[in-house]
């Protein structure tokens, strides 16, 4: 059985489709400002969090999609 690592990324992006991912929510809009611009909450940007168990050294594919409304989702294997 592959060892699992737990992973947790932080996307913000906008309503233009720019985004930024970090593994420190702290660092994020740091990041974002730096790459992007300045974000606005105006303009539309979101935060999301990633959390995944990946196992380790195979590479695996996820897809999912956030709900519009902050709730839990799922990733599934592509």
């Amino acid at each position: 059985m592959a060892t699992m690592h737990e992973v947790e990324v932080w996307v913000m992006l906008n309503d233009q489709g720019e985004y930024v991912a970090h593994e420190d929510a702290d660092e994020l809009a740091a990041e974002y400002a730096e790459r992007v611009g300045e974000a606005s909450e105006a303009g539309g940007i979101r935060r999301v969090r990633l959390t995944v168990k990946v196992p380790l050294p195979e590479p695996i594919e996820l897809t999912g999609e956030a709900a519009a409304e902050p709730e839990p989702g799922a990733l599934r294997v592509a």
